[in-house]
């Protein structure tokens, strides 16, 4: 056994009912960076591959040449690859090199 909880309506019911108005959207919340209080904008990046050619000091020289050179062009964000093996004492000349960039 089923019961309809709402039946059809004839025409001429139908033309009796008033008309209801739209109701209006509520506003959007913001997401992601505008969320955050923060512009959206589209941040570019590029992967930079650092040498292994002579000492720590002079490949990290190339990589912050290579930093500065893509800054200049409104690059905003710079990954860098080393190879492998590397050593974990090789990233400290490659932050001193990199430092005056970052501000």
């Amino acid at each position: 056994m089923s019961f309809d909880l709402q039946p059809e309506l004839g025409n001429e019911e139908q033309q009796q009912q008033p008309e209801q108005a739209p109701q209006e959207a509520a506003p959007a919340k913001p997401s992601g960076f505008a969320s955050l209080g923060l512009a959206a904008e589209i941040l570019s990046s590029v992967n930079a591959r650092a040498p292994k050619d002579g000492s720590a000091k002079d490949w990290a020289a190339q990589v912050a040449d290579t930093a500065h050179s893509y800054a200049e062009v409104g690059v905003g964000l710079l990954v860098v690859n080393l190879p492998n093996p590397y050593d974990p004492a090789d990233l400290e000349p490659l932050a001193d090199a990199l430092r005056p960039l970052a501000g």
